[in-house]
């Protein structure tokens, strides 16, 4: 899988919009398609840093969903743990204390 620069991955977390491909992320995550997720990342890298409108994104999304499969994979590709979103919130914040993994 090709890695994305940190100063690539710098720029990508500066746009927020609402997408295509936000809304297939999430779809992803909340339906907990590894598969898709895996060839999407091999194809666009770039994908997974994605950020939608409120300035979440995939890693936010997989914590909301308490998936770890994904939080581990999302990590290793490089996505931010420490951005925030419109509210100040971080990834991490979306876990709640009954689902720490």
């Amino acid at each position: 899988m090709k890695k994305v620069s940190p100063e690539r991955i710098e720029i990508l977390n500066k746009v927020w919009e609402d997408n295509e491909m936000t809304s297939l992320l999430w779809e992803m995550i909340a339906l907990d398609k590894g598969e898709e997720l895996t060839r999407l990342m091999m194809e666009f890298p770039e994908a997974v840093h994605a950020r939608s409108s409120d300035g979440r994104g995939p890693l936010f999304w997989a914590y909301e969903f308490s998936n770890e499969k994904f939080i581990r994979f999302l990590k290793r590709a490089g996505v931010r743990e420490d951005v925030k979103d419109a509210h100040g919130m971080r990834p991490i914040d979306f876990l709640t204390k009954s689902d720490e993994l």
